[in-house]
């Protein structure tokens, strides 16, 4: 049977936002809530015969997630309606499966899976599970992984309005996120312990699992399976330091700084060059922000690209901190294109639509 025309409808994630039509960008696409719908078959031309196929495309933009989310980034596409020559409504015919734009009763689907891309199936599977050949293949995802992991360093202690003495100790609080969509199985935390502190001995529960290397220590986190940060979880370590005096003539530092310096996937795979706002390392003199006591210290969703140093919130990398002591026969394809070889900051995805139908 010839399509005439049919519509697909495009679940957008709070991973992404979509771009605002311009030029040839996303035109004919019309955003409601998190779907953008798409009519296809608008001319003559355009008519789907037997085995023809098209391809539409759509510009999604990556966008960050609030601290606590679960991010995802897999995109969901599906054909909804399919339209006969003369415009009969034939989208209760499909062989596969009933067309809706229900993307929730969609056997198979899994994303990275055979299932996914796959465009021969039968519809009789599982919802979203990967087996290709029981895939219904009117729906299909894209999804692409980023690593983003975020820390937030705060003094634990409430001090109030007491006065710090020489010799006392204060507790730090490091807040680790997952903001990404990759599950994190470890990571490394690097605290650079200025010349106004010195490291407390560990005894107990202080300082227990921190190793110190001359004026730095350094904790491995996710040692046993139970610590896995999945995305949108966090998790708190804590390090103590006991406020010093300084030899007269020297400028004292009281600013207590740490950064994630590398960060572990599933199966102990390293990622630290993967994360998006910059790549992990130890040196905290190349991050983009971290002013204490300004807009940029303790913000956990900035994008990395201020000056070191700065106090641009949004300019400020996740993954470093200071504490001062204060998706009838119709089918579906859905892909991840790179546009001009990059996935950030726009998205191009294209969608292949096939009419399988004799």
């Amino acid at each position: 049977m010839s399509i005439d025309s049919l519509v697909i409808n495009d679940t957008i994630p709070n991973g992404y936002t979509f771009v605002t039509p311009s030029g040839a960008i996303n035109q004919g696409w019309v955003l409601s809530g998190n779907e953008a719908n798409y009519t296809w078959g608008r001319t003559p031309m355009d008519t789907l015969l037997s085995g023809d196929s098209a391809t539409v495309c759509i510009w999604l933009r990556l966008t960050s997630v609030a601290a606590g989310m679960k991010a995802d980034y897999t995109n969901r596409a599906e054909i909804s309606k399919a339209y006969g020559l003369g415009g009969a409504d034939v989208s209760i015919q499909d062989i596969d499966g009933v067309l809706n734009s229900n993307y929730g009763d969609n056997p198979g689907g899994q994303p990275g899976s055979p299932a996914d891309d796959f465009v021969l199936g039968t519809g009789t599977g599982a919802i979203g599970d990967g087996v290709a050949a029981t895939d219904v293949d009117h729906a299909d995802p894209a999804q692409i992984t980023i690593v983003d992991v975020a820390m937030r360093k705060t003094i634990a202690d409430t001090l109030g309005n007491a006065v710090l003495e020489y010799g006392d100790t204060i507790k730090f609080a490091i807040k680790i996120f997952n903001q990404g969509s990759l599950p994190i199985d470890s990571l490394v935390i690097n605290d650079s312990i200025p010349n106004g502190y010195t490291f407390v001995t560990p005894s107990g529960a202080i300082n227990q699992g921190w190793v110190l290397s001359v004026n730095e220590a350094n904790y491995t986190w996710g040692r046993t399976p139970m610590d896995t940060l999945e995305s949108g979880d966090s998790a708190i370590v804590c390090i103590w330091l006991q406020v010093n005096s300084v030899a007269a003539g020297m400028s004292a530092d009281y600013t207590n700084r740490a950064e994630i310096s590398k960060a572990y996937g599933l199966g102990g795979v390293d990622v630290s060059s993967q994360d998006i706002d910059s790549p992990l390392n130890d040196n905290y003199g190349d991050n983009g922000g971290g002013n204490p006591g300004s807009p940029a210290d303790d913000a956990v969703t900035g994008n990395g690209t201020g000056a070191p140093g700065s106090g641009c919130a949004r300019d400020r990398p996740g993954q470093c901190r200071s504490g001062p002591a204060k998706y009838c026969g119709c089918s579906f394809e859905k892909d991840c294109s790179r546009h001009f070889g990059q996935c950030s900051p726009g998205i191009w995805r294209h969608d292949k639509i096939c009419n399988q139908s004799i």
